[in-house]
This record gives structure tokens, C-alpha cells and sequence, in this order.
């Protein structure tokens, strides 16, 4: 089967392109990876740890998003074709009761216990992303609650922040109130600031406000990002778009009239940042009924920019977010070159990208490498540490070590390369991996 891979792959890329893929694959080792997964869960809380020193060190507790991320890539990466099948009942029940015993009453977000139960004293992207973790876990798998040997979908317990109901209200209408949750008291020393949806002004003078570095480093895009479920749900979309659009332009004018070649970006500079926007900004343009066509004359300034900055050396002045950003990115832009463009289009993306195959997937080999602890796993930067915080919140011990983030995006990373010049990627992990991480974590449960 592997050599019919690249012997398919062979019939429209060029014997060094193959090559340069197949080292990307043999790199990666999809077993380890899967057992390192495995050994970070929790079967006292029914979720998974970010690092194995957050396991082993007191005061660290598993969260959503480390949680979600291992489902989600033992799916993406071939080990478990079924994730709701694949898990035994009293596994999805841990699982579950972990995500949703994670929900607060009063306002419906949901909240760690080993951090602030309250919004205001957490970042934006802390809590914003969770809601999102949380029901991404929940949506996961379905349960025979009833006894009737039909499984059910699963619901929160209480309807979310971003307009997902709770069971009761899917069911007959309406929705969870939260009356008091906007009585909470803000601290004075709240992270960051919240959006203010009291009226479509007022949420406009807060965003402008807010992002107000986005032509030098694309802003706040991380939290706009995290934010976008609760925007969504208050029907602000339409701003935020608005503004996005207006800032692409006069980024584009002012750079023709410097002189300049545009980015086709809402910042200048051609750096990470500009990729890391386009990517979190991205998520708003490509999402279902809410999003829209980014404009047609901005592409190949864009995949332009995207190629210059894959290109960059391999100096260690990155994070693995920031090679992520790179592929999935372009993939992002093809999705919407797909949706509300043409074929032609996408091709013009692929050309541009076809001028340099070679180097910018051997180039990108060399910048995961250098984050590579030598187990299979990935660290955040070139130090080769875990991070002691993730938005703002503590979450390992900050030791040489690899993550579950990094790990995960640096296998997704290699999917995006191959999608974004039209093939399927080949999997990096295989059944045999699947089972074993399923008996893995039946073993500790059951001890």
C-alpha cells in the first residue's frame, strides 16, 4: 500500500517533489505519538493532560482543549476511523462527564477547576476556546442514557454562549437564562478587555479599539478568533467582517501607493504575524452562513506572502503555531477560493505554490526538526520547553518536554501540505495504533 501511495503520487509530481514528501512522512513517528497520547490520560477526571510533567507534577490537572486535540488527531491521522464506536461505553461516559461537569450554571461558559470559575478573570481566548472545546467533546459521542439500546446525542447541561442548547431546550424551544451573569464584578485587573455587545456601536468602538495594531502585527486575531462563537451568536458578524474588509483595503492602497508589493494581508510586514492572521481571521470568512468571499484581487498577494514566509530560515525564532500557521493557512485560502470562487482560481494558488515545492517542503522539515524532542513528541519553540502557561493560564512545569498542542499541529502541519496541492494525505498513524491507545486507556481505568 505505501508504495502505491507514492506511485499515484509519482504520476503528477516530479521524481524530487515525491522525495521530499516521503522524508516528510518517514519523519514523523505516528506509534509513539499515539502512546504518548495515551499515557497522558487522566481515568479519575476523564481527560488528557497537556504534558507528561503536567501529569506527573502536583497541582496540574487535564484540560478541554489537550482533551479534544488527542480525539481529534487520532481521527485525522488514520488511528481510529469511528472515534463514537471505538471508545467502550464507560470511557465516553468519563470522557463526557469531563467535559460537561466543566460548565458553570451561572453563565453557561465553561470553566477548569484548577483556574478562575469566572470570565472576567481570564483571557479572552481562555474561555472563548473553551466553549468551543467543550462542545466539540460533547458532539464527539452518543450514549444509550435510557436503556433502550439507542445511543442519544449528547447535550451541555445548560445552552452554551455561542447558541448550542441544552437538551431540554433542543427538545421543546427557548433557552437557559442567565439573569445574574451579567451582574458578576469585574476586577479591576482583568486580563483583557471584554466585548461590550450592549449595541452593534458600541461592539464596533470596542473591536476598533481592541485591534488597534492590526496593520503592524494583525492585532488581537488569536482572541477575535476565540471570541467568534459568542459574536456569532450575538450578530455581530457582520461588523467584524466589515472591518476586516475595510482594513484589507486600506492596507493594500497605502502599500501600492508607498511603493510597495501588498501583502494582500491586514498588516504590512511580511512575517509570521501576517500568517498568523490571515489564519485566525480566516475562521470568520469560511464559516458557514456567516461568512463571505474574501476579495478576488487579494489572492495571489497573499499566497505570495505565504510563500515568503515559509521561506524564511530555520533560525529558531518561531513557535510550532507558527509553521501551522504556514500550510493550514493556505489551505484556509483555498477553502475559500472553493466556496465562493472557481477551480480556476485554486489552480493559480497551486501554481504559485508549485515554483518552489522542493524547498519550501524541505524548509519546513528543517523548522519542525528543530523543535523535535527525540521521542516522537514536539515542543513549542526551539528551546525545546513546554510552555509553564497557555493563555494565560498555567499548564506544565515548563521543562524540556513535548506537548499535546504541538504535537498535534505539527502532524496537522503535514496534512496541510499535501491538501494544499490537491492529494490526501498519507496516514501517519494506523489502526494498530487506535487499538492499542483504546486498550491503554481501558487498562487505566479499569486499575
Amino acid at each position: 500500500m505505501s508504495s502505491e501511495y507514492w506511485e499515484k503520487l509519482s504520476e503528477t509530481e516530479s521524481k524530487e517533489v515525491v522525495e521530499s514528501f516521503k522524508t516528510l512522512y518517514n519523519y514523523f513517528d505516528g506509534a509513539k505519538i499515539a502512546d504518548f497520547f495515551a499515557s497522558l490520560y487522566d481515568s479519575l477526571r476523564g481527560g488528557f493532560y497537556y504534558t507528561a510533567g503536567a501529569r506527573d507534577t502536583d497541582g496540574y490537572l487535564p484540560d478541554l482543549e489537550s482533551t479534544r486535540q488527542i480525539l481529534a488527531s487520532l481521527k485525522h491521522n488514520g488511528a481510529i476511523a469511528d472515534m463514537n464506536t471505538a471508545f467502550p461505553k464507560e470511557i465516553k461516559e468519563k470522557i463526557l462527564s469531563f467535559a460537561m461537569n466543566t460548565q458553570c450554571a451561572y453563565d453557561g461558559y465553561f470553566y477548569h477547576p484548577q483556574w478562575p470559575q469566572d470570565k472576567n478573570q481570564l483571557q479572552t481566548d481562555r474561555y472563548g476556546r473553551d466553549v468551543s472545546n467543550a462542545l466539540n467533546i460533547i458532539s464527539t459521542f452518543t450514549l444509550d442514557t435510557d436503556g433502550d439500546g439507542i445511543e442519544e446525542k449528547q447535550y451541555p447541561r445548560f445552552c452554551a454562549p455561542d447558541g448550542t442548547k441544552c437538551a431540554h431546550h433542543a427538545k421543546n424551544g427557548g433557552k437557559c437564562s442567565f439573569e445574574n451573569a451579567d451582574t458578576a464584578q469585574r476586577s479591576e485587573t482583568a486580563p483583557q478587555s471584554h466585548p461590550d455587545y450592549s449595541s452593534r456601536e458600541a461592539f464596533y468602538d470596542w473591536l476598533v479599539e481592541y485591534n488597534s495594531t492590526v496593520k503592524e502585527n494583525s492585532g488581537r486575531a488569536h482572541n477575535l478568533s476565540a471570541l467568534r462563537p459568542e459574536i456569532t451568536q450575538q450578530g455581530y458578524v457582520d461588523i467584524v467582517l466589515d472591518y476586516l474588509d475595510r482594513i484589507q483595503e486600506e492596507v493594500f492602497s497605502e502599500q501600492l501607493a508607498a511603493g510597495e508589493e501588498p501583502t494582500g494581508l491586514w498588516q504590512k510586514q511580511i512575517n509570521y504575524k501576517a500568517v498568523w492572521g490571515f489564519l485566525k481571521y480566516s475562521g470568520y470568512y469560511n464559516s458557514g452562513k456567516t461568512g463571505r468571499a474574501i476579495g478576488r484581487k487579494y489572492f495571489p498577494y497573499i499566497i505570495r506572502t505565504f510563500v515568503k514566509v515559509i521561506a524564511l530560515p530555520p533560525d529558531g525564532a518561531y513557535a510550532s503555531n507558527d509553521i501551522f500557521n504556514q500550510w493550514n493557512g493556505i489551505k484556509r485560502l483555498i477553502t475559500n477560493a472553493q466556496k465562493y470562487y472557481d477551480d480556476e482560481l485554486v489552480e493559480e494558488i497551486r501554481d504559485i505554490l508549485r515554483e518552489n515545492t522542493v524547498s519550501l517542503i524541505d524548509n519546513t522539515l528543517l523548522k519542525i526538526d528543530s523543535l523535535a524532542i527525540g521521542d516522537g513528541t514536539f515542543a513549542l519553540k526551539s528551546s525545546r520547553t513546554s510552555p509553564a502557561k497557555i493563555y494565560g493560564t498555567p499548564i506544565s512545569p515548563g521543562i524540556v518536554e513535548g506537548n499535546v498542542n504541538s504535537t498535534n499541529i505539527l502532524m496537522s502541519t503535514y496534512r496541510s501540505m499535501f491538501e494544499v496541492l490537491g492529494y490526501a494525505p498519507k496516514p501517519l498513524m494506523s489502526e494498530a495504533d487506535g487499538d492499542r491507545f483504546i486498550r491503554t486507556i481501558i487498562s487505566a481505568h479499569e486499575s
